[in-house]
């Protein structure tokens, strides 16, 4: 049994996986820089911790597909069973990459407001939508993306001077 046509085969193979490869990571740097440019801009990803479980699906995305183009690609096959296979292994790590982007969108910082003693990040998903009518003018929509300083009017107090110790 002569073994040059797997050799044939892994050739053909990771030549395409390799184009597959170069693919994902090109749409992966762009859904890094929407997620850490629009989303989540300094210093959110860090005070959210968003970084290294997008990191971590990513990879996974970035992985699998070529993983699979790696698999199923075959020279034997026709051009049409092929770019079926591509256009498959392609829509599924798609959907798989909307899915997680979705998840991070969810959870997107919308709102920083001031606390007593401390500035506290709000993220859509901790904003019960049925209420929004109820905020003030200016926040009744949640941003698309970004997070935007909006400190709620303070109510006045009269300031008491303290009384001295004894």
């Amino acid at each position: 049994m002569n073994g040059r046509p797997h050799f044939t085969r892994l050739k053909f193979a990771s030549r395409a996986a390799l184009w597959h490869l170069l693919l994902s990571m090109c749409v992966g740097l762009i859904s890094a820089v929407c997620v850490f440019g629009l989303l989540y801009p300094p210093p959110f990803q860090t005070m959210l911790g968003v970084g290294e479980v997008f990191f971590l699906l990513l990879v996974v995305d970035v992985i699998c597909g070529p993983l699979l183009t790696l698999l199923m690609t075959s020279p034997a096959k026709s051009r049409r069973a092929q770019w079926l296979d591509f256009g498959l292994i392609g829509m599924l790590q798609m959907l798989a990459l909307l899915y997680w982007l979705h998840g991070v969108w969810y959870a997107r910082p919308v709102v920083m407001a001031f606390e007593v003693d401390r500035l506290v990040v709000i993220t859509a998903n901790e904003v019960q939508s049925q209420e929004l009518s109820l905020a003030s003018a200016g926040m009744r929509k949640l941003p698309w993306w970004g997070c935007y300083p909006r400190i709620p009017a303070l109510q006045k107090t009269e300031l008491k001077p303290c009384k001295e110790w004894n």
